[in-house]
Order: C-alpha cells, then structure tokens, then sequence
C-alpha cells in the first residue's frame, strides 16, 4: 500500500464495527464538550459585559445625575432664603449652570443606554 492511499483513508478503516463504533461515540462526546465549552463561553462573556454596563451606569452615569441634581436643589432651597442680593444672584447663576448640566449629562445617560444594555446581556 501507497503512502498517498493511507493520507485519504478514514481512520477508523481497518477497525472491526465496535471499535468503529467507540471511535464514534469518542469523537460525538469530544465535539459535544468542544461546542458546550464555547457556549459557556459565550455566557461568560454576557454576564461579564452586563456586570460592566451595570458598573458603569451606576457609578459614573446615574450617581452624579443624582449628586448634581441634590445640589441644585440644596442650592434653590438656600437661594430663597433671606440672603444678599449679591449672594442670590450668585446662587441663582450656579443654580441654572447646574441644572443645564445636569439636563446635559441625563441626555447623555439616555443616549448610551447602560442600563439597557446590560438588561440585553442578561437575557
């Protein structure tokens, strides 16, 4: 026999049926764990990016959002009090560049959806 016959032969030729059959059963189990271990792959890849886009939203998106907004408030609240008109117009000055902002970063924080996208590679 041809070197070149043996290249294109099966390897399970020469066996006897059961051992095909072992060669088979062997070869299903190897690409049932090969595709299982590509799935979970993948769901580990999933619920990483979602524990990142959840991060993300919270701490550097949505907790400012808050902050900036109690500041403005706070701001208000001690603007109506009893204070120099110096001070009021100050405090009322701060107050609109705060909000503005503040409409400026919760457009942002809608616009990029973090809290969406880490809904999305949950399920």
């Amino acid at each position: 026999m041809s070197y070149r016959g043996t290249l294109f032969r099966p390897p399970h030729a020469d066996m006897s049926e059961d051992e095909q059959w072992l060669w088979m059963l062997k070869k299903q189990k190897k690409d049932f764990d090969y595709m299982t271990c590509d799935v979970l792959k993948e769901q580990q890849k999933h619920l990483l990016a979602s524990l990142h886009f959840k991060a993300v939203y919270n701490h550097i998106m949505f907790l400012p959002s808050i902050g900036i907004t109690l500041f403005t408030g706070i701001l208000a609240v001690i603007a109506q009090s009893n204070l120099g008109s110096d001070i009021v117009s100050i405090l009322t000055m701060s107050i609109s560049i705060l909000s503005t902002y503040s409409v400026f970063w919760q457009s942002l924080i809608k616009q990029l959806d973090y809290g969406g996208r880490a809904a999305m590679h949950d399920s």
